[in-house]
């Protein structure tokens, strides 16, 4: 059994997260590992480089980081090939 917690780039509690609510949810849930998934919509540049600054100092914990990039991008389909 694993936590997932997702958030989008556009929520202001992105560390908040992160620090106390998961590891509230890990102990309720009795779970030892947990994923942290974060979508960067590209609306919020200045808040998302803080948040994974702080995260910096979270590496090799039981909490894993994940990023997808969510920005909105002309579909693969429709690309002009170069």
């Amino acid at each position: 059994k694993i936590v997932v917690e997702i958030k989008k780039s556009s929520n202001s509690q992105l560390s908040h997260c992160y620090e106390v609510k998961i590891h509230i949810y890990m102990k309720q849930e009795e779970v030892e590992k947990a994923i942290y998934l974060f979508i960067d919509l590209g609306d919020h540049d200045i808040r998302v480089k803080n948040f994974k600054n702080e995260m910096n100092k979270y590496k090799n914990t039981k909490i894993e980081l994940i990023e997808i990039d969510g920005r909105k991008k002309e579909s693969a389909s429709k690309r002009k090939k170069t």
